[in-house]
This record gives C-alpha cells, structure tokens and sequence, in this order.
C-alpha cells in the first residue's frame, strides 16, 4: 500500500480498487483530471505551496510510490514529504490536501470505475508540403474503453 492508497483509504475509499491498487503509472494515465486539479490548487495563487507544476507531480509521484510510515496516520508522511518541497511549509497544507482529496472524490471515483478514457492519435504519414507546412495524414483518434 502507498501513502496515497492510504489516504484514499482514510476518505471512505476502503475496499475499492482505487484505494487498493492505485499506483503512479494509473495515475499518470487515467487521472490526468486530478493531476490538474492538483497542480492549479497547490501551484498556483496566493496560497502557492510549490514552485512549479512539475514539482507538484513530482509530490504526488512520492505519495504514489512511498509506503507509509502509520497506516493508522498516512497524513504524517505527506507532511513529511510535502516539507522536503515546500518553499514555507505551514500547518494549512494538511487541511488543504485533505479537502483536496474530498474535492477529488467523483475524479477517483471515476478512474476507479473505468469511466476515464485514455486516447491515443496514430498519424498514418506526414507529408511536406515544400513550404515548411507538415500536413498529417490519415489520423485515427483510438478510445479504449
């Protein structure tokens, strides 16, 4: 279980396949919308806790990947781990990060049920046009179920 698993746990996720398999590569891919919310929440705004996008999903890699310390209290990990990146770590994050994750819950809730679609594009050639101009053709948009 990582610390994210937990946390999903504590917030009434317990028994579901999110909560029990959820790691940063499923993430990654199918919660795309999360990540979002994630990254415009916490590094952006007044309230700014990173320095940047990319160390926003580098946290939440941690938490996708670390086990945690207490099971029992998987929110001292991620202040442990939010204070290696924060810029001034202040005792509000907790709270926030809790709120977050009940914000999130219909975004979890719907990776856990499948309902997040992954799409990919196949660009069948590319033809130059001799004016710089790269028109693409035969392009097939692939949604998986």
């Amino acid at each position: 279980m990582t610390i994210l698993e937990a946390v999903l746990s504590l917030a009434g996720f317990t028994g579901s396949s999110i909560a029990g398999g959820l790691t940063w590569d499923i993430l990654k891919h199918s919660g795309a919308k999360i990540i979002r919310s994630f990254k415009s929440r916490f590094a952006s705004g007044e309230k700014k806790r990173f320095s940047g996008e990319e160390e926003c999903e580098e946290f939440l890699k941690e938490l996708a990947e670390k086990t945690p310390n207490s099971r029992k209290n998987p929110y001292k990990d991620v202040k442990i781990i939010y204070e290696d990146y924060a810029q001034n770590p202040d005792e509000d994050f907790i709270a926030e990060f809790q709120q977050w994750i009940e914000a999130s819950k219909i975004s979890f809730e719907q990776m856990r049920d499948g309902n997040v679609q992954p799409v990919s594009v196949r660009i069948g050639h590319q033809e130059n046009t001799g004016s710089g101009t790269i028109v693409n053709a035969g392009i097939i948009n692939h949604n998986y179920r």
